[in-house]
Formats: C-alpha cells, structure tokens, sequence
C-alpha cells in the first residue's frame, strides 16, 4: 500500500500527498513535509559520512600548510 511505502522510506511525501495525510490524520499539512525533509537530510548526512571518511581535517591542513 501506499501508506506502508511511505512508512518504509520507499515514497516520499510530495505536498499533494501531505495535504491529503494533513486531512486524514487532522494534522497541518506543513507537519508532513518537514518529516519529509528531515528524512532527506538525514539520508543525505549518511550517506556524505561514509564518503568523507577517507579525508582527515588535520591531514588536509598538513598538506595545505
């Protein structure tokens, strides 16, 4: 279902369908797409992590200086 897609990250909550979650559970519409967005920080934030891994703030700054 639509809703269990939502629940397991494999849909993202656009503003149409915000509006209609904002209906159903009486909650402002806004409410929904701020978890949406945080959600994509979030995913966004973990997924930089595993990349920047490799780079050392103080190695940088040995080779630069």
């Amino acid at each position: 279902s639509n809703l269990s897609s939502i629940i397991r990250g494999r849909r993202k909550i656009n503003t149409e369908l915000a509006f209609k979650l904002g209906l159903i559970f009486n909650l402002n519409p806004n409410s929904w797409l701020l978890i949406q967005s945080k959600n994509d920080l979030l995913r966004i934030t973990d997924e930089k992590k595993i990349g920047n891994n490799r780079y050392n703030l103080e190695d940088l700054l040995k080779k630069v200086g």
